[in-house]
């Protein structure tokens, strides 16, 4: 729970916005040149809502993120910096300079039902898929599994026989066990295939190239 000072922000960004951050943080960042910058960081319930800020946040005027240093410096002028990991003395905050940031919880906790399959769970799912021999790998980062047969006439062959439908079946299968919040639906999750021929074709055999 949010502790009580925070409540007028709170009020004031729901009254906004439509809807009330889940968690509210104030600390700083290196700004370089041993200089620190405020840091506001507002963590949103759903995915949707972030994603109501995003194009607000990437215009050069930065409407948003002034209006919402606005509003803490109106319910929160009292508000001290502790110092943080640089163990300054407490301080008021430059609302001025003060750097907001955006997430939401739902990606983080969808992400973390992912991360939660096991080897051994992820082995299970790969012989479920029933490719025999054609299956080279699966290969993951924040999400489902990427596929990986040998050739690309044999990922054009799976994709167009609807095989990834009932491989996105399966995953979900094994991931919604891991998820605690809640938050993960089965048309978020999709399960692509792809092939060892283009991974090495196109991303010279690298996942750095791959995932990036």
């Amino acid at each position: 729970m949010l502790p009580a000072y925070w409540a007028p922000f709170v009020s004031a960004f729901e009254a906004r916005f439509g809807f009330a951050p889940l968690w509210v943080d104030l600390d700083e960042v290196s700004a370089g040149r041993s200089r620190v910058r405020p840091r506001l960081t507002v963590v949103l319930e759903r995915t949707a809502q972030y994603e109501r800020f995003v194009p607000a946040l990437l215009t050069t005027n930065h409407s948003v993120e002034r209006a919402v240093r606005r509003m803490l410096h109106r319910t929160g002028s009292s508000l001290h910096l502790s110092g943080g990991p640089l163990r300054r003395r407490a301080r008021p905050v430059d609302f001025e300079g003060l750097f907001v940031v955006f997430c939401d919880f739902e990606r983080l906790a969808t992400e973390h039902a992912h991360a939660m399959v096991t080897r051994e769970e992820t082995g299970a799912f790969e012989e479920s898929l029933l490719l025999g021999d054609r299956l080279w790998c699966t290969a993951r980062l924040w999400g489902p599994p990427v596929v990986f047969v040998w050739t690309d006439a044999d990922a054009a062959r799976v994709r167009s026989g609807g095989e990834t439908e009932r491989f996105a079946e399966l995953w979900y299968a094994v991931a919604k066990a891991h998820d605690e919040f809640g938050y993960l639906t089965r048309e978020a999750v999709a399960v692509p295939v792809d092939s060892k021929e283009n991974f090495d074709a196109t991303y010279s055999s690298n996942w750095y190239y791959y995932f990036k």
